[in-house]
C-alpha cells in the first residue's frame, strides 16, 4: 500500500490524546476497527490521555514508551491544546518543537500531529486557511495535509484532502474520502473527485485546472476563469501555453460581446487530462495481516 506516493508498513502506534477522555476514544476506536472487519482495535495500538496533565510531562512519558515498546508512529491530538505557550508566538512554537517533538524524530519515531485552523470568514476560501497561530507551526512540519469537510448527510460525510506542503517531493493531487457512521461502526472509503472539484484546487497549477474545466466541453476564457476561481489574465496565459503545446485549440466560435474565442481540448489534451482514480479491490484488514 502507498500513502502520498510512499510505501506504508504496519508498526505499533501510540495515540496521545489531549482533547477527549479514554472512554470516548475507546468507543470510537472500536467503531473504526469494526469498519475494517476487526472485532476490536489492534493490540499494538496504544493510547494515553493527556487531559489535565502538563503536555511536556505526557510527551516525555510517551517518548519512553516509544523506545521501550518499539513504537513507529506517534499521533498527537492536538497541537493547539498540547502546545505549552502562545500559539501565535514563534518562540513558543519553536521551543515546543525543539523540546518535545524533535526527540521523537531523533529516536526514529514518525510524528502525525493534528492541528486546527481558524474558521473561514465571509469571502474566504477554506483551502486558503492555514493552522491557527504562528507560521512556524507549518514551517517546522515536513508535510502538511489539509482536511476539508464536504457534503453531509444522515450518517455520511465526504472529505477532500489536499497536501499543502511537502519537503521531499512534489505535492500529491487532492483526493477524497467518504465516511459512513452507524451505531456499530465507522467505515472510510475512497471518494472520487470529479473534474469540477479539482479545477478549484489551488494546489494544482493553472494549466491543470484549466484542462480539468475544459474536460467538460468547450468554453470561453471568462467561463473557465469563473470555474477555476482564477483571474482571467492567468487563465489566458495558461491557455496560450496549452495551445503552444497542442493541448488546446480554438473552436471557431466567438463571443459577440467580448470578441473572446472559444477553446476546447485537442485529442492530445483529452488524453493527458484525468481525474483522481478511485481505489478499487481494497480488502478489509484482518488481524493476521497486522
Amino acid at each position: 500500500a502507498k500513502w502520498l506516493g510512499r510505501e506504508v508498513y504496519n508498526c505499533p502506534v501510540l495515540y496521545a490524546d489531549f482533547e477527549l477522555d479514554a472512554d470516548e476514544q475507546r468507543r470510537r476506536a472500536y467503531h473504526v476497527a469494526r469498519g475494517v472487519c476487526l472485532d476490536r482495535p489492534p493490540h499494538d495500538l496504544l493510547y494515553v490521555s493527556g487531559l489535565g496533565r502538563p503536555a511536556g510531562e505526557v510527551l516525555k512519558g510517551c517518548l519512553d514508551v516509544c523506545i521501550t515498546e518499539g513504537i513507529g508512529l506517534l499521533i498527537i491530538d492536538s497541537l493547539g491544546i498540547a502546545l505549552q505557550g502562545d500559539a501565535e508566538a514563534a518562540r513558543d512554537v519553536i521551543r515546543f518543537h525543539h523540546d518535545y517533538l524533535d526527540p521523537f524524530r531523533a529516536a526514529g519515531v514518525t510524528l502525525l500531529v493534528i492541528d486546527h485552523q481558524g474558521k473561514t470568514q465571509a469571502g474566504e476560501r477554506y483551502q486558503n486557511k492555514r493552522s491557527f497561530g504562528s507560521v512556524y507551526k507549518e514551517n517546522l512540519a515536513r508535510s502538511v495535509i489539509q482536511v476539508e469537510p464536504g457534503d453531509r448527510g444522515e450518517g455520511l460525510l465526504t472529505l477532500k484532502l489536499r497536501q499543502t506542503k511537502n519537503n521531499f517531493g512534489p505535492k500529491v493531487e487532492p483526493f477524497g474520502a467518504r465516511l459512513a457512521f452507524t451505531d456499530e461502526k465507522i467505515t472510510v472509503d475512497a471518494h472520487e473527485l470529479d473534474a469540477t472539484d479539482l479545477a478549484e484546487e489551488g494546489t494544482l497549477n493553472a494549466g491543470d485546472r484549466v484542462r480539468l474545466v475544459l474536460k467538460s466541453g468547450p468554453a470561453f476564457p471568462a467561463d473557465v476563469a469563473e470555474a477555476c476561481m482564477m483571474p482571467l489574465g492567468t487563465v489566458k496565459n495558461a491557455l496560450t501555453r496549452l495551445r503552444k503545446r497542442g493541448l488546446v485549440e480554438y473552436t471557431g466560435e466567438i463571443d459577440p460581446s467580448t470578441k473572446a474565442r472559444q477553446v476546447r481540448l485537442t485529442e492530445d489534451g483529452l488524453a493527458v487530462t484525468g481525474v483522481t482514480d478511485p481505489i478499487e479491490g481494497c480488502d478489509a484488514v484482518t488481524p493476521d495481516e497486522w
